[in-house]
């Protein structure tokens, strides 16, 4: 059976939440509710309700919503964490038809226009606004950053 190290709060959530708020316009307060934790060794954060602790001599391999698991120097946001906190992004954002969903989940790129966002990472929303993900917006071209689980076969 495999060992991980026991869970410790974030000592500071602001590492996560300016992040948040300056590239999405998350504000902090909409965390207030929330702690963020870490394993010492480990490069991936979570969240949990803030009445939540892990449970006492158990060191389980997740504790709550992985938020992002940091692999480079880039802060990636993971989808379900986007799904559950995204909607309060005022910034960084794109609104997508159905066709267009379709073609990312096929993993094609989409060209966009006038969506009013930075290149860099996006809040992905369907038509009815709800997020759903992220994907990379470079020179107009949206490409996909949801879960190769998710891929569905070229549309057509």
């Amino acid at each position: 059976m495999r060992s991980y190290d026991a869970f410790e709060p974030v000592a500071d959530p602001a590492v996560i939440t300016a992040p948040l708020a300056e590239w999405f316009g998350i504000p902090p307060e909409t965390f207030s509710g929330h702690r963020f934790w870490k394993r010492p060794s480990a490069r991936a954060i979570w969240v949990a309700d803030r009445g939540l602790t892990p449970p006492p001599g158990l060191r389980p391999e997740a504790f709550g919503m992985l938020v992002s698991r940091m692999k480079s120097r880039t802060f990636k946001p993971s989808s379900v964490f986007i799904q559950r906190f995204g909607g309060a992004a005022t910034r960084n954002t794109c609104r997508l038809t159905g066709a267009q969903l379709e073609r990312l989940l096929a993993r094609e790129p989409v060209p966009l226009e006038g969506t009013g966002a930075t290149d860099g990472l996006v809040i992905l929303r369907d038509e009815g606004d709800h997020p759903i993900g992220v994907g990379l917006l470079r020179g107009g071209v949206l490409e996909t950053q949801l879960p190769k689980a998710w891929t569905l076969p070229a549309p057509g």
